[in-house]
């Protein structure tokens, strides 16, 4: 008795879902159709380096298409610039002067059937004006709209920030990773009597025995660490047994540290290496080397 009780209430179950299927509209959407800025980052940085002007573009998008058009229009908004010190946590930026950024045409349209408007153009002027030691950020955000419903918030105000260039914009992440030349038949790396070799580290961390910054092993080689000495200790080692280290070679974690390395031969079997931390000579010594050959082919030892 108990399994036929069970097996009516299963059918009747059954067909009140195929009933709710089959009255159930098969193009309602399940989501509020609400426009938004099309863009992969809402913030776009912009260097203060040798150009005087930028212009960059804004869409608006939505979801779905729509069969009637949709306006927006845009504006400057330098009130929104504590949202943004707040939502990414930068506390040096200020609004960005008055007669800089303009938006001559703000309102655009998406065509009904679209999904995206044709874009809106902001221009930058007397970007060479700013003082490069500042950060900038001018926010735009939708102002209005026509024709739908509402604004995704989270994506309602786009962000341009500017900042003074530096003599290198773009780094690598170096982590578990390694990048080399290919110098082939380049003979100006082959028996070198005197070089300069630099890098700008940042590390994240300096927990192995040994952290190759650059060269050849057993050839000349920068590096940090070795049995013995301190993971964040750099070392320059190079053949025949010649090192030169030092405790006050230390490098620090989280922040960035300019090496330059010189290498001079000033005697037969005789040549002098120099350390420099930040521009400033930390550690010299002798290598009884009399050059260094840096075309020997990369190997993954």
């Amino acid at each position: 008795m108990k399994m036929k009780t069970i097996s009516v209430i299963a059918s009747l179950t059954a067909l009140l879902v195929l009933a709710s299927c089959e009255h159930e509209d098969t193009d309602r959407q399940h989501y509020d159709n609400k426009l938004f800025i099309s863009a992969a980052s809402l913030t776009d940085e912009l260097l203060i380096d040798e150009t005087d002007s930028y212009s960059r573009d804004i869409v608006a998008a939505v979801a779905k298409p729509e069969s009637h058009d949709i306006t927006v229009t845009f504006r400057l908004a330098p009130e929104l610039v504590d949202n943004y010190k707040k939502a990414y946590y930068d506390t040096s930026s200020i609004a960005l002067p008055d007669g800089v950024c303009r938006i001559d045409e703000p309102t655009t349209t998406i065509l009904a059937g679209n999904v995206q408007s044709s874009p809106v153009s902001v221009t930058f002027e007397n970007v060479l004006e700013l003082d490069r030691n500042q950060r900038y950020v001018m926010p735009v955000t939708i102002e209005s709209v026509e024709g739908i419903g509402g604004v995704l918030r989270s994506a309602k105000t786009c962000y341009f920030l500017f900042r003074g260039a530096s003599l290198i914009n773009i780094v690598v992440d170096l982590s578990e990773n390694r990048a080399w030349p290919e110098f082939g038949n380049f003979d100006e790396v082959q028996d070198m009597y005197a070089f300069t070799m630099e890098a700008l580290v940042n590390p994240t961390t300096l927990n192995k025995t040994i952290s190759t910054v650059m060269g050849i092993e057993d050839t000349f080689l920068i590096r940090m660490g070795d049995s013995g000495v301190d993971p964040s200790q750099l070392q320059v080692v190079g053949a025949a047994s010649s090192k030169l280290t030092d405790e006050s070679l230390k490098i620090p974690t989280g922040e960035w540290t300019h090496i330059a390395v010189t290498f001079e031969c000033i005697a037969q079997n005789q040549s002098e290496v120099k350390i420099y931390l930040n521009g400033e000579l930390k550690k010299e010594g002798i290598f009884y080397l009399n050059s260094i050959n840096f075309a020997i082919p990369h190997s993954n030892e």
